[in-house]
């Protein structure tokens, strides 16, 4: 963690140079809770900051900000930076939106064409939470159906046991999820998953594809059989998809449900291209066990589909949570989506 002492001794230069390399935010897990500071250097164009959550920074010294708290182990901490930020009414931030060109990510908007129209630099400190507990490996996978090899990062519970009916949760838009290896610690400790992030490569293509779903459910979960990691048996395995990895996971349901028993589907892009997915599920029931949720400030057009879905499909699992259309809401809801599975079970 950062010593607010020595950095006052430091050169703003050295700062920067510092922040270019291990980025801006830094972490320490206290028990349940998640020890966080993030140091900022505004460039002269800041009077005073503060993040959509009213916590303040403090100016440590000319240029350099820094705020420290703790919030909760799975809390969602995304959040904009304001400038000049005093006295300003809620609808008059939106135009003091500042970026912190240290940040490690960038969460990016997309409107009905699939378009990028916001990116917001967002701040997800788990990525540095240090003692990441659980091995992981890179396999790479080809695919017949698609002539390409993809690559899976694929994270083992404490308990893996080959003998065992290994659990096995298939997740999509690995190369998004910069904090994959948090996420699949927090999904453990849930419940005892081998979680595999699939890497996508151009996903506007690839994730509203009827063939990179067989790709998955049929060439994946194959992969994973023949390498002894999960056995035969199709309720081994969840695939949780997000938006367009949401039509993915109908079209799991809908016509790959022999490979895959449990379908997870975060706020589907209903809205796109011509899929005919509420024509479908308006006369046939879903054929895996499936989960259904969205946010309650999600996009209008996914907010309405869905809801239309929700009702086509019951009485599968159907939840709103709290959020918009972005991979922080999406993680709570998977996670509070895994309790519902637990309590199922029990």
């Amino acid at each position: 963690m950062l010593n607010i002492n020595e950095l006052k001794t430091k050169s703003l230069d050295e700062i920067k140079s510092f922040l270019k390399q291990n980025g801006s935010v830094f972490v320490e897990k206290c028990g349940d809770n998640l020890k966080i500071q993030h140091l900022y250097v505004s460039n002269g164009d800041v009077n005073s900051l503060e993040i959509s959550s009213k916590l303040k920074f403090k100016q440590i010294k000319k240029d350099v900000w820094f705020l420290e708290y703790t919030r909760s182990y799975v809390d969602n901490v995304c959040y904009n930076l304001f400038k000049n930020c005093e006295g300003l009414k809620n609808g008059e931030k939106e135009k003091h939106i500042v970026k912190d060109i240290y940040a490690k990510n960038i969460l990016n908007f997309y409107n009905e064409n699939g378009e990028v129209y916001y990116k917001q630099s967002y701040i997800l400190p788990v990525i540095k939470i240090p003692n990441f507990c659980l091995k992981t490996e890179l396999h790479k996978v080809y695919s017949k159906i698609l002539k390409k090899e993809y690559e899976v990062l694929i994270a083992y519970p404490k308990n893996f046991n080959k003998t065992k009916q290994q659990k096995c949760l298939i997740v999509t838009d690995g190369g998004v999820w910069h904090y994959s290896l948090h996420l699949a610690e927090q999904i453990n400790e849930k419940d005892n998953f081998l979680v595999c992030f699939v890497m996508q490569q151009d996903r506007s293509k690839e994730l509203p594809n009827k063939d990179f779903a067989e790709f998955v459910a049929k060439e994946l979960t194959s992969y994973l059989i023949t390498k002894q990691l999960v056995k035969l048996n199709k309720n081994n395995f969840y695939f949780w998809g997000q938006s367009f990895g949401g039509l993915t996971a109908l079209y799991i349901d809908a016509f790959f449900s022999d490979f895959i028993g449990n379908v997870i589907c975060s706020s589907p892009s209903l809205w796109y291209e011509n899929n005919n997915f509420l024509v479908y599920y308006k006369d046939n029931p879903t054929k895996t066990n499936f989960y259904l949720n969205y946010g309650n400030a999600d996009f209008k057009p996914i907010k309405n589909k869905t809801k239309i879905l929700a009702e086509f499909i019951k009485p599968a699992h159907t939840s709103i949570f709290k959020g918009g259309h972005d991979y922080v809401s999406w993680n709570l809801a998977l996670l509070n989506t895994l309790n519902t599975i637990i309590m199922e079970k029990k």
